[in-house]
């Protein structure tokens, strides 16, 4: 299993299943979640570990998002799809009857910044304010690059409710592509459950897009800033990952 599938058959699995567990949905499924993937989803990095642990996937475009639910099919949904004005109130209303939302960076090119989504305005009025800057690990034995030119680094800074089994997790660090994975401000709604190690420190970012402006920490991050965070919304969980879906969900 190569550095990309542990990322997923970690984080991936954390995130789901801490979405899962804290839902109304999942008393009244009573047995392993069903996610419902919005968008892209690379099979051996992300599909495989879910699977492997029993839980249900499958997959959907956005025009067909409200239907799937309506099924009642599905306890948790992870979007990764460009910006459709009608996916934040089909998923606020999912949250408030009791299912879990994950989550990511939000994803598109500079060139079109209009359709960014999950996108950092939705985020920050949900108290998760992302944190423009380039995240570097100072600690050269903590860091590598793999065969990809990715720079990984290992935190083992996970607590509960989704530290049980586990030792750490292996992630995306610096720059690879143009979405870095980010740090993130989490107001008090939200619990910290993973957190970069103490070693990664912010670094100013090479560039700034303009809707990302708002977005620039006056202090760049210092001691492992967070990378997971979950809070309740409604019924329902909603949890947010610093780390793009083109590098997790659906990449090379």
């Amino acid at each position: 299993m190569h550095a990309r599938s542990r990322i997923m058959g970690v984080a991936l699995v954390l995130a789901v299943v801490a979405l899962w567990c804290g839902t109304a949905m999942a008393a009244e499924a009573g047995g392993k979640p069903a996610v419902l993937f919005l968008g892209g989803l690379n099979v051996d990095d992300a599909a495989k570990p879910l699977h492997e642990m029993g839980i249900e996937l499958d997959t959907c475009v956005a025009s067909n998002l409200a239907a799937k639910l309506e099924s009642r099919k599905y306890n948790v949904v992870v979007p990764y799809v460009q910006y459709d004005k009608s996916l934040q109130k089909v998923l606020e209303n999912f949250m408030a009857e009791g299912g879990g939302v994950l989550v990511i960076s939000p994803i598109g090119h500079i060139s079109r910044q209009g359709d960014w989504f999950p996108n950092p305005e939705w985020m920050a009025e949900n108290g998760a304010r992302i944190r423009w800057e380039t995240l570097a690990d100072s600690d050269t034995n903590n860091w590598f690059t793999d065969s990809m030119g990715a720079p990984l680094s290992w935190s083992s800074q996970v607590s509960a409710p989704v530290n049980e089994g586990v030792r750490g997790v292996l992630t995306l660090v610096g720059r690879l592509g143009w979405w870095p994975p980010v740090g993130v401000d989490f107001g008090p709604d939200w619990q910290v459950v993973v957190r970069h190690a103490s070693s990664v420190k912010g670094v100013s970012p090479d560039g700034i897009p303009e809707r990302l402006r708002p977005y620039v920490p006056k202090e760049l991050s210092t001691n492992g800033p967070p990378l997971m965070g979950i809070r309740t919304k409604g019924k329902g969980r909603m949890a947010m990952v610093g780390v793009g879906g083109s590098w997790s969900l659906n990449g090379p």
